[in-house]
């Protein structure tokens, strides 16, 4: 009932944000404790996952794996992208005109020509 009233009875008693639920303010409480840092460098983050996959670089994880051809990622989001070499899929289409990208990046540095072209003519 509480994402129809949209109370948010759970507040951090540090920095005031509220939260719905319990476990959210728990996670952003993670924040105040940090930061989590590398022993091995000079690497430090605010939430424990974030340090765990760093300390993927030093251990040389690669723990998630395409079914495909066995090539191994240090991130599912990486995986994920590679994921679209053996599907076809391009979900980044410019809105301008019809090139499209594998990465977001890809289109964002796309759109640099549009706005620049819009920029030069006037």
């Amino acid at each position: 009932m509480r994402t129809h009233t949209g109370k948010r009875p759970c507040m951090c008693e540090v920095c005031g944000q509220s939260f719905k639920k319990s476990g959210h303010l728990k996670k952003h409480m993670r924040i105040h404790t940090g930061p989590y840092t590398c022993e091995m460098c000079a690497y430090a983050g605010n939430h424990i996952g974030s340090l765990k996959r760093h300390m993927r670089l030093h251990k040389g994880e690669r723990p998630y794996m395409c079914e495909v051809c066995g090539q191994l990622f240090k991130q599912n989001v990486h995986l994920k992208r590679h994921m679209r070499a053996h599907t076809g899929e391009i979900p980044y289409k410019c809105k301008v005109c019809d090139y499209a990208f594998n990465q977001s990046g890809d289109l964002t540095d796309h759109m640099r020509i549009h706005t620049e072209e819009q920029v030069v003519s006037q």
